[in-house]
């Protein structure tokens, strides 16, 4: 029987002892991290090799301590770890070496990474996500069991409860002052929002999806209470920081993962009613709320909102080109410049542009590989996770800017669908005699 990283029957074990580890090692980074201070590089290079530490003894901590960590660093008031990408390629790929690292999953990703890398070299560019991704590729060759997917959980869920933590207790360094123009409401961060957001977003739609007991993981009282306390932060935070897609982007999946779930129907009826109704108080009856409840009511570019003007924009100057361009696309670099706009706000809008044709068909069939890849008791769980990943890709560009939280949200999809499919064919009979085809009779 494999034990849960946080089960209380394995308390002496040592993947909890490395997760008592990390705890306390986040519970000082905390401690650390203050606005308008910056860490000293010895002090991030010191922390870098404390979060590696664990991973030395036991490989299948490398994607926990690398996803959890380097989220927190991007996300928080200054860098608590190096961020160059070449850093985290050399020493994933040490890894990967050392350890070798044994499947197929590596040279099915590196499939599609081989097709996106060659439709780059076609416009003469390597653009840095592609460094993010091939890290991320290597990273999921570490998960290979029930217990790697529940640790990986664990990352999310711990990078949203410290950014929600810090947020809450320094709301006033992040929003700094909101701007009024007539009845506009703006805001200033020290990140950005939107993508904070999305971080937040990862982690509670984990959580939920941990607590609905859709997710096939050992259960854990104390990962059980890590869950519901990120919740609690992280539901005020995202509607404290008014990113409206990661509002979205907690909503949806968070009511296929309540639809989806054990509970009786008229008590999920009342759950969605209750909720309904409290969100609506609390977002326009409430002073706290006035930001986000400002920008649901207004669309206009000073907002950043008005998503659709600038896909109409982006797509207006794209239809001029010629049709080798709409077929082959244009490049990044051209993408991100075109009609004026540095960011397209959907992924699936900047692989048209960016590869054309053959680019936005790649592209949505790697988003929807997961599925494809799940057993159909795994589904329902795939599909939450999905509607996540759908929602940030149309107001984000996440794959494209190589955010590596959502890279390796991905990552544990298809790796927790494929661990899924492997469970169900071994645990699939055989068929019966009577039923074998009639031409190997004698």
């Amino acid at each position: 029987m494999t034990l849960s990283p946080l089960s209380s029957k394995g308390f002496l074990t040592r993947n909890t002892l490395f997760i008592l580890y990390y705890l306390v090692l986040c519970g000082i980074i905390f401690l650390l991290l203050r606005p308008e201070v910056a860490i000293p590089v010895p002090v991030r290079t010191a922390l870098l090799f404390l979060a590696l530490l664990p991973a030395l003894i036991k490989p299948g901590f490398l994607p926990f301590c690398i996803t959890c960590f380097v989220t927190v660093s991007d996300n928080a008031f200054s860098p608590i770890l190096p961020n160059q990408s070449f850093y985290y390629l050399i020493i994933v790929f040490l890894f990967y070496l050392i350890y070798k690292r044994k499947s197929r999953f590596p040279l099915h990703a590196f499939c599609f990474y081989y097709l996106f890398l060659l439709l780059c070299l076609l416009h003469g560019e390597i653009p840095e996500f592609l460094a993010w991704w091939l890290i991320a590729i290597f990273l999921g060759d570490f998960l290979k069991e029930r217990t790697d997917i529940a640790n990986i959980i664990l990352a999310f869920i711990l990078a949203s409860l410290i950014l929600s933590a810090l947020f809450l207790l320094y709301k006033d360094h992040f929003l700094i002052d909101y701007v009024r123009v007539g009845m506009r409401t703006e805001r200033t961060a020290w990140t950005s929002v939107n993508c904070f957001g999305a971080v937040i977003a990862a982690g509670s739609v984990l959580a939920v999806t941990y607590l609905s007991g859709i997710l096939n993981v050992d259960k854990s009282k104390k990962l059980t209470l890590l869950s519901i306390a990120t919740l609690t932060l992280s539901i005020p935070t995202i509607g404290l920081n008014a990113s409206r897609g990661a509002l979205l982007a907690f909503i949806i999946p968070s009511a296929l993962a309540l639809l989806f779930s054990n509970i009786k129907v008229y008590a999920k009826i009342l759950l969605i009613l209750l909720a309904a109704i409290l969100s609506y108080q609390l977002v326009f009856n409430n002073e706290s709320f006035e930001l986000l409840a400002s920008r649901m009511h207004d669309d206009t570019f000073a907002t950043g909102g008005s998503r659709t003007k600038i896909w109409d924009a982006k797509l207006s100057a794209f239809s001029q080109l010629d049709s080798s361009s709409r077929l082959f696309g244009i490049g990044f670099s051209s993408c991100t410049d075109l009609a004026g706009h540095i960011s397209t706000h959907n992924d699936f809008l900047t692989a048209f542009i960016a590869y054309g044709i053959l680019g936005l068909l790649l592209f949505t069939f790697l988003i929807a590989f997961p599925l494809f890849k799940a057993p159909p008791k795994a589904r329902k769980a795939l599909l939450i996770l999905s509607s996540y990943m759908l929602v940030e890709c149309l107001v984000l560009e996440p794959f494209f800017r190589g955010y590596l939280f959502f890279l390796m949200f991905y990552i544990f999809s298809l790796r927790y669908a494929i661990i899924e499919r492997k469970s169900h064919a071994q645990t699939t009979p055989l068929r019966p005699p009577q039923f074998q085809d009639w031409r190997n009779r004698r």
